[in-house]
């Protein structure tokens, strides 16, 4: 059936090569038709992470070649940048050894990142030679800092998160009380705590209500659950049970607090079953791995203290091993992945740098002599106004 299948992609890909040859849109065509193919294959049963990775130098060497075929023009370079990376991201996205997790925080960098690119580029490429007077100067030398400073701090960031990721295997495994309450004592005083992993059984005597096919006792061994969507895809808008706290045993049978997950996204490996279609799901007694900060509570009516996890970011069916091997290398995986490529970017910024000083000293030895505008206010004269609005909003205040 699969065969049949990409025998029918084949004709379809043949049909359209061949009436965007006969239409003069060939190229079109064939840009269509890869698309449309190498969806088809990463998707499919026989792709391998091999396959993706000589796929992703492809799609890197194409958008290349096309960037520098239209480097002279404004907005086919960036254009073509957002093309390679989104097919990049979704060879990334079909491979067995991504991290949804990790990749959501790296997309908000790299999304960052290029912004200020962008606006990087459109500053090079647009305004730098629009510009032509001496006076215009200081602003040149200004706004070429600012930028080339913005793109060296985005990527530094973003390397920086990725180095991070890379010690999340070394975070302290707790499997006691005893050593749950060490931890805490010793994370209350850090700054940038990596967390903690909680390994025990979920026992929560707070039961979820079956579906009208189950009822009977009237009260299931669901502990939480939600209901994925097609193609692996999960929404927060699904069918779903996420409660606010859990209670965890843990090997010496002490029992403690954890903290609900926010997004579905945050649920590692939970295991298909119960009455919905596409429902994953959380039991009693299910073995979990809880990734999160350590936090302590104190009765009220007895003054007795407990531990517990007070910022949950992830709870995985499972194994400490299997959490190891289906979560945590994944995410380092993608941490170094995305680590070389802000690493990478670091040095970018002194492009900006270099042709916004190269156009100062140009401004400052051949640039027009013409007088400003009666509204032109220099960097001082901008410096003057701002430290002016705060000594009369001080004032204002008192």
């Amino acid at each position: 059936m699969i065969e049949w299948f990409y025998v029918a992609v084949g004709l379809v890909a043949l049909v359209i090569l061949y009436k965007g040859w006969r239409g003069g849109y060939l190229t079109e065509a064939a840009i269509f038709v890869g698309f449309m193919v190498t969806m088809v294959w990463i998707t499919g049963p026989y792709a391998t992470d091999a396959h993706r990775w000589i796929l992703a130098g492809a799609v890197t060497a194409v958008g290349a070649v096309f960037i520098w075929r239209k480097w002279h023009s404004v907005w086919w370079p960036p254009l073509i940048l957002i093309g390679t990376l989104l097919g990049l991201v979704v060879l990334y996205l079909s491979s067995s050894a991504s991290n949804t997790l990790f990749f959501e925080g790296f997309m908000g960098s790299l999304f960052g990142y290029f912004f200020v690119s962008l606006l990087c580029w459109l500053f090079v490429r647009v305004i730098l030679p629009r510009i032509q007077q001496k006076y215009q100067a200081p602003w040149v030398l200004i706004l070429t800092v600012v930028f080339s400073a913005g793109m060296f701090f985005g990527a530094l960031a973003w390397w920086l998160a990725a180095v991070e990721i890379n010690v999340y295997p070394k975070n302290p495994v707790i499997r006691t009380g005893a050593e749950l309450a060490a931890e805490y004592e010793k994370a209350k005083n850090l700054l940038g705590y990596r967390g903690l992993f909680l390994v025990g059984r979920i026992a929560d005597s707070k039961r979820v209500p079956v579906a009208e096919a189950e009822r009977g006792s009237g009260l299931s061994d669901y502990v939480a659950y939600y209901e994925a969507r097609p193609f692996g895809i999960s929404s927060d808008l699904a069918h779903l049970y996420l409660p606010l706290f859990y209670t965890v045993t843990l090997e010496d049978g002490t029992e403690c607090s954890v903290a609900g997950i926010r997004t579905v996204r945050q649920a590692v490996n939970w295991q298909e079953g119960g009455p919905y279609v596409r429902m994953h799901c959380l039991r009693q007694g299910d073995p979990v791995v809880v990734w999160g900060d350590p936090g302590q509570t104190v009765g009220m009516a007895d003054g007795k203290k407990s531990w517990g996890v007070n910022t949950t970011r992830s709870i995985a069916y499972g194994s400490l091993e299997e959490f190891t091997d289906g979560f945590l290398i994944p995410g380092v995986k993608t941490a170094r992945l995305f680590g070389w490529l802000g690493f990478g970017c670091i040095p970018l910024c002194l492009i900006p740098l270099l042709i916004g000083i190269r156009r100062w000293r140009w401004l400052k030895r051949e640039g027009g002599d013409e007088a400003p505008p009666a509204n032109w206010r220099s960097p001082k004269d901008a410096m003057n106004d701002m430290a002016k609005a705060a000594k009369d909003s001080v004032r204002g205040k008192k």
